[in-house]
């Protein structure tokens, strides 16, 4: 039996999202290994300033995915084989993973100029968390 475009679209969506997970790791594993001196001293707003972009690619995010992913996965729902519907899903859902990932990478550029592991860690369990909550589904009938 041959599987719908539907099935196949979220099988490769789930895999590109576990790559995004495993890069994940990654930029938590660089600033460890490679950059190991003190931390230096940066101005308090350098972080509150990406905090606040940050926050800001959150609600992008939030808004991209409401107008692409709920229209798109109910004409899935109703015609798997809907080739416009799965393209504007896969779109959807890598639009959105790219903006969690960019808020771990402001994590990533905070800890590389030195800023505590409290505050980065703060931007790493935001994106991830968002990465998680976000990850991709298709509630599609059996086959």
């Amino acid at each position: 039996m041959p599987v719908s475009l539907a099935r196949k679209t979220l099988k490769e969506i789930r895999i590109i999202h576990g790559v995004f997970l495993l890069s994940t790791l990654l930029y938590i594993a660089v600033p460890i290994f490679a950059f190991k001196g003190r931390p230096r001293a940066l101005p308090p707003i350098f972080p509150l300033g990406l905090g606040i972009v940050a926050l800001g690619n959150l609600g992008i995010a939030s808004y991209l995915r409401s107008c692409q992913l709920t229209p798109s996965s109910e004409a899935l729902r109703n015609n798997q084989e809907d080739a416009a519907a799965a393209k504007q899903w896969r779109s959807g859902t890598i639009v959105s993973l790219v903006f969690c990932e960019t808020i771990i990478l402001f994590g990533l550029a905070l800890r590389i100029k030195g800023v505590p592991w409290s505050v980065c860690g703060i931007f790493y369990a935001v994106g991830i968390l968002f990465m998680l909550a976000w990850t991709p589904k298709l509630d599609l009938p059996p086959e």
